[in-house]
């Protein structure tokens, strides 16, 4: 994502395109002789290759259905690897790193990078013109599909999209006679960018997941209460773990921009005071201490005070 946003940024001012794909059925069509001969190729121990191929890592895999509490007998899988294994995006990084090829091209007239993770692929093309991104884009989608067709897989249509920017009512595009129309809003790895080519739709996308995490939170507070229950510790360390993470997707491309970082922000003092029932300061009080500054100034009853000793202490 550092290598897109890079790539947008650096020609910004230009008529830029960029086309989301997505191998569709990759990991149910791997050959493992073939992922070894591509291990071999790339220089991996031996060892490591001949685990995979000869005691067959990956092969004599056990499935068993059950369809309404009865189970089948098992049925043994030796196609693909399996998708459970945190060791199978890396067998698979290996086995289509032909087909995401990485490119970086750049000319007076053309400018195209294509980066991929797994497998998620990502072609970007920028010029001074309109009609030769669209035209740069399909022939490098052209060229990735010809070698996926080779491994047997190919591209999710649902999953392809393209969108344009550079202020400009952009055509449609054609590859292989399939016609694919510019999108609105294009998510690539959960980051989502628009046609103005801010972090607007990215950030209310995320800000109302956040809120249905939040609404998760509170529905936990009422349902096992205060009392013996999830306190107000185990209350924040969720808020820590669950809320943070979701609204915070992406921070490091939206740091640099002071209009959503208030936008944040506000959606993270109202949830505090939402789940802690307190009041602003208190509120910021908190996000104070979280980046270690002690928290200098709470007001409120008594009562309040001594619901708050938990987080106070913390």
């Amino acid at each position: 994502m550092s290598v897109v946003f890079e790539f947008l940024r650096h020609n910004k001012g230009f008529k830029c395109g960029m086309l989301s794909m997505d191998v569709e059925g990759g990991l149910d069509n791997i050959h493992i002789d073939l992922l070894c001969d591509f291990l071999a190729a790339r220089e991996c121990p031996a060892n490591l290759i001949n685990w995979v191929q000869v005691r067959r890592w990956a092969g004599n895999q056990v499935v068993r259905f059950r369809f309404n509490g009865r189970i089948s007998k098992p049925y043994f899988v030796n196609c693909g690897i399996p998708q459970g294994s945190p060791l199978s995006r890396f067998w698979f990084g290996a086995y289509v790193a032909d087909i995401f090829e990485p490119h970086l091209r750049y000319s007076p007239s053309v400018r195209t990078v294509v980066s991929s993770c797994v497998d998620d692929g990502v072609i970007l093309v920028a010029s001074d013109s309109r009609d030769l991104p669209r035209y740069t884009m399909a022939e490098l989608f052209k060229d990735s599909d010809r070698v996926a067709r080779g491994r047997k897989m190919g591209f999710s249509a649902i999953k392809t999209k393209w969108i344009g920017f550079g202020g400009t009512m952009w055509e449609d595009l054609d590859i292989d006679g399939e016609i694919l129309t510019p999108v609105e809003n294009l998510r690539v790895l959960g980051y989502r960018f628009n046609v103005f080519l801010n972090m607007s739709s990215h950030v209310s996308y995320w800000l109302e997941r956040g809120l249905g995490v939040r609404g998760r939170l509170s529905a936990l507070g009422r349902r096992f209460g205060s009392d013996g229950g999830l306190n107000a510790w185990c209350t924040y360390r969720l808020f820590q773990a669950a809320y943070l993470p979701t609204i915070y997707y992406g921070l490091e491309f939206v740091t640099e921009l002071s209009s959503y970082m208030k936008r944040i922000q506000v959606h993270v003092n109202d949830c505090l005071r939402s789940l802690f029932r307190c009041h602003i300061k208190f509120a910021n009080n908190i996000m104070l201490a979280e980046f270690g500054t002690p928290p200098v100034h709470i007001q409120g009853r008594y009562l309040q005070r001594r619901c708050y000793s938990l987080i106070i202490n913390y």
